[in-house]
């Protein structure tokens, strides 16, 4: 039951870890459970919230985005838990989805950079006219790695992320 103090809980979470790192917990219906108890119980089910979605959170690899998830869990009102569940994971499922196509989009443009990086060092190439016919597999791979390094994608994606960024009313 929600009774417990804090500190009880979060030790009872601690040995688990250690103890059971294998067993998962059933955070549904955790919450689902402690979401009907008596409301002075806010602070445990706040930490309950957050544990149960420590991991998904922290793989949002946008800080922003993870701000606003913990801004809500933080801040929302208490007054229906359910709704107040369903607007977190409702968040983070957004975020999640919108930091894969991020992650896919970045790698996308990241090699668009690179090939024409490639493009223009062999046009370079071919205008200086070398004299060698064929590059070994070694010559070609430091080839295209230098190219990479010095493509400028860093710096482009940088730049480029916060168009590709969607907006949200929250």
């Amino acid at each position: 039951r929600a009774n417990a103090p804090l500190n009880v809980i979060q030790n009872l979470l601690d040995v688990k870890q250690t103890f059971f790192p294998g067993k998962n917990i059933d955070w549904v219906k955790v919450l689902e459970n402690l979401a009907s108890e008596p409301h002075h119980w806010d602070e445990i089910f706040r930490f309950l919230v957050k544990c149960s979605t420590a991991k998904r959170l922290s793989a949002i690899g946008m800080k922003l985005w993870r701000d606003d998830i913990t801004n809500t869990m933080r801040n929302m009102s208490l007054c229906n838990r359910t709704i107040y569940l369903a607007e977190i994971h409702s968040k983070l499922a957004f975020f999640e989805a919108e930091y894969q196509k991020l992650k896919e989009a970045t790698s996308t443009l990241e090699l668009a950079i690179w090939k024409a990086k490639i493009n223009e060092s062999r046009s370079i190439g071919h205008k200086a006219k070398r004299s060698r016919k064929q590059k070994t597999k070694r010559d070609e791979s430091s080839f295209r790695h230098q190219c990479r390094v010095s493509c400028g994608a860093d710096i482009i994606i940088e730049n480029v992320l916060p168009f590709l960024l969607p907006v949200r009313d929250t």
